[in-house]
């Protein structure tokens, strides 16, 4: 694809939400043969994605930021799968504290264009800044990710449990396959156990801050009305 259409691509996902669908289909009719079929199914993403959307594109350090965490909290747990004594805390705490800043800065946002984001929605892009970065393009995401848990094991070389020597000697490697399977299987489910502990803590905290920002906007228009009564 030619480098100005790419731009013109980027460009559709910059836009307001409701917009997207009517300037994807004039870019498409300005367009012919491949690039018009290409341009014309691209996907219109759903609201909690084009917000991560739009924080990759207003908010590039904090977008980068992220992506920087989440690269060191995989190599970790990857080290760590494949036998390695590797301390994952502090990538673990890195990765955390750097997805609540990317939330609260795609929802501040979000919130500044006047767009109201639900419980659910807020929930899918806190799930989905956690899980990142994909197998879509950065700043064209249309689908929610799958759990960051998952992905942690792409590209992983399990330890080996026998040395390489008693494999020459001609020892079956069925059993060791098992055995790396059966690891792998204990790490994935490990890793969701972790995320969905994550997801829960990240809740709490968040009912916690909405209960305490209704108290202070209690308490703030407890004292307007009280001023305005001196004031009479």
């Amino acid at each position: 694809m030619k480098p100005r259409l790419e731009s013109q691509i980027d460009d559709l996902y910059k836009l307001p939400l409701d917009e997207f669908t009517k300037a994807r289909n004039a870019l498409a009719k300005s367009l012919s043969g491949k690039e018009r079929e290409e341009v014309g199914s691209l996907v219109k993403p759903a609201l909690p994605m084009w917000v991560v959307n739009q924080l990759f594109w207003r908010d590039a350090p904090t977008y980068k930021a992220l992506i920087d965490a989440s690269d060191k909290l995989r190599t970790a747990h990857r080290s760590a799968l494949t036998g390695r004594h590797v301390d994952t805390r502090k990538a673990d705490e890195l990765h955390k504290a750097t997805v609540e800043k990317a939330f609260a800065r795609a929802v501040a946002g979000a919130q500044q264009k006047g767009i109201r984001l639900p419980d659910t929605v807020r929930d899918a892009i806190r799930r989905t800044l956690t899980a990142l970065p994909t197998d879509e393009p950065a700043g064209r995401m249309t689908r929610e990710p799958p759990p960051a848990g998952f992905s942690l094991l792409t590209g992983i070389k399990p330890h080996p449990t026998h040395p390489p020597d008693d494999q020459a000697a001609g020892l079956k490697t069925r059993p060791t396959s098992r055995a790396v399977e059966k690891q792998a299987e204990r790490a994935r489910q490990e890793a969701e156990r972790k995320t969905r502990q994550a997801e829960e803590r990240a809740r709490k905290e968040r009912e916690k801050r909405e209960r305490e920002i209704a108290k202070v906007e209690q308490a703030l228009r407890k004292a307007e009305r009280r001023l305005a009564e001196l004031k009479r």
